[in-house]
């Protein structure tokens, strides 16, 4: 919704979340991008919500859930929505198989797509 930018964690990976991070400039090297390391809990919950001004603070690292509920719970709302229409099935568990197979039998493909 206009400035702000809503990031949600899955909910099977506990609301977490890992950003880059941008580092300021320092003369005269320029800023760097570098992973962030800490990981962020960005929930369903004003409490640990994770709404940002995108213009005010392109860097994330201020939420304004508890400051701006309405949109918090607007965005969410929305996100809800739209989700109903995503076709996201339950793949399973991962498989260390899957990357042998691709790697030996099929030139390094996932495959067969049938």
């Amino acid at each position: 919704q206009g400035r702000c930018k809503l990031l949600l964690g899955a909910e099977n990976k506990l609301h977490r979340v890992s950003q880059d991070v941008v580092t300021p400039a320092l003369y005269p090297s320029k800023p760097i991008i570098v992973p962030e390391l800490i990981f962020r809990t960005c929930g369903r919950k004003v409490s640990n919500g994770c709404l940002f001004d995108i213009y005010a603070d392109p860097t994330e690292t201020t939420s304004l859930a508890s400051e701006n509920e309405d949109v918090f719970l607007s965005m969410l709302a929305r996100v809800d929505e739209l989700q109903g229409q995503v076709y996201s099935p339950d793949r399973g568990k991962k498989d260390k198989r899957a990357c042998k197979v691709a790697r030996d039998e099929y030139d390094r493909y996932w495959g067969p797509f049938l």
